[in-house]
């Protein structure tokens, strides 16, 4: 639970960071790639038999990122860098989370990442803090019960549905990126981007849906 709660909290270290420096739309695509990642490290970490099928979306949903980064035509800065890492490390969460199952709470699991979160990023303060207005600190109060509530309400999906049920409406996340960023930041998502994140979110999908018939078989 420990290594969870580490994994994650490096993990939003980097969110942050990939969302200073990155469209939202363009960062969320990026993230996405964490089932892609979960299916290849799951061969090697937990010993799972990964069929032609789920190796061959993992193919194209990487595909999908080539097409949103476009190395070589389009500038790769370290937004990219720190969305593609914190992607790999909330794969990493997810496969610890498989050892784990269901003998931790929610509430056991949120906090152990926020005691992990001040362990990793309080190092940092004393050279980098700046003192928060009123109004700064109330947005960063609504920030951490937002993503609070968020959290505790995707472990409580997962618990009361599959992840196939579930996955669909964590997908959507990419759509209320591009509407914020176009009305709070005038980000207009490039072609480039949504025909990427249409190839990752296909990608995601059916890996989903193939593991749910592979466990459906085994049953």
């Amino acid at each position: 639970m420990a290594l969870r709660a580490l994994l994650l909290a490096i993990d939003m270290v980097f969110v942050f960071y990939a969302f200073s420096k990155l469209p939202l739309a363009d960062a969320y695509t990026m993230l996405f790639t964490a089932p892609m990642l979960v299916t290849a490290l799951s061969v090697p970490l937990l010993g799972e038999q990964v069929g032609w099928r789920r190796w061959s979306a993992v193919a194209v949903g990487f595909g999908g990122v080539l097409i949103v980064l476009r190395p070589g035509f389009a500038e790769i800065n370290l937004g990219h860098i720190a969305a593609l890492a914190s992607s790999s490390l909330f794969a990493l969460s997810l496969i610890v989370a498989r050892r784990i199952g269901n003998s931790e709470t929610g509430s056991t699991l949120l906090v152990s990442m926020m005691v992990a979160l001040l362990v990793v990023s309080g190092p940092a303060m004393p050279t980098v803090y700046v003192a928060s207005r009123l109004s700064d600190l109330a947005m960063l109060a609504g920030l951490g019960l937002l993503m609070g509530l968020g959290h505790l309400g995707l472990i409580k999906a997962l618990r009361l549905a599959p992840s196939n049920v579930v996955a669909p409406f964590h997908y959507s996340q990419i759509v209320w990126a591009v509407i914020f960023g176009l009305l709070l930041f005038g980000n207009r998502p490039t072609v480039w981007v949504l025909a990427g994140s249409t190839v990752i979110i296909t990608s995601g999908l059916y890996i989903l849906w193939r593991e749910t018939v592979r466990r459906r078989q085994a049953a």
